[in-house]
């Protein structure tokens, strides 16, 4: 019927390949009682009173579904992206190994490709690598605000927001802009989650 599930750590999501949103609920066991979906709606509506809407896919919550008043489960809709950790992993690689041989003035050959494997990747922790490609392909500038009202750098906004899952299965393409698709950072508690960006 073109209906879809996916699944990660903490999250659970149905799709339809003819419909332009996925519903999300959370995975929740016992010792797990944190809302991941609940704190992507926050940061979602964070990042609206900060300008940075365009960066993350837009999410809502959309009802709390009750199991004969024995279980409660809220569901959140989030618009459809499309998403490839592999794709999203692949073009980010690319990027860095295509700007390594451009820093050392190297072609793109077997060797060069060699080398990068074994230095350039690294060099950086894997999340600075994702955000410098991230930034890239917004064509911003590291360092500099993206909306003015904001005062700082998207960076600086998700690491307030306490961002810290930013892999590459955490990102997709919508109306082919660049977004982050799963926002809601790993680990309960908020203050002890580990930023590297």
């Amino acid at each position: 019927y073109g209906i879809w599930t996916g699944s990660g750590a903490t999250k659970f999501v149905i799709g339809d390949d003819n419909c332009d949103y996925i519903i999300k609920f959370c995975i929740q066991d016992d010792e797990d009682c944190f809302d991941y979906c609940a704190r992507e709606v926050e940061v979602y509506e964070e990042a609206v009173r900060a300008g940075y809407a365009d960066k993350f896919a837009w999410c809502a919550k959309l009802f709390d579904y009750d199991f004969n008043e024995s279980f409660n489960l809220p569901v959140y809709v989030m618009e459809w992206c499309q998403c490839s950790y592999d794709m999203i992993d692949d073009e980010m690689d690319d990027w860095h190994y295509t700007k390594y041989c451009s820093d050392r003035g190297m072609a793109k050959d077997d060797d060069s490709f060699d080398k990068y494997c074994t230095e350039g990747r690294n060099d950086k922790d894997y999340q600075e690598r994702m955000m410098e490609w991230v930034y890239s392909v917004w064509g911003l500038d590291y360092n500099a605000p993206v909306a003015p009202e904001a005062g700082m750098t998207i960076a600086q906004f998700m690491r307030k927001m306490y961002i810290n899952d930013i892999h590459a299965g955490n990102w997709g393409w919508c109306d082919n802009k660049l977004v982050l698709v799963d926002y809601s950072g790993y680990g309960e508690c908020l203050s002890c989650r580990s930023l590297y960006y």
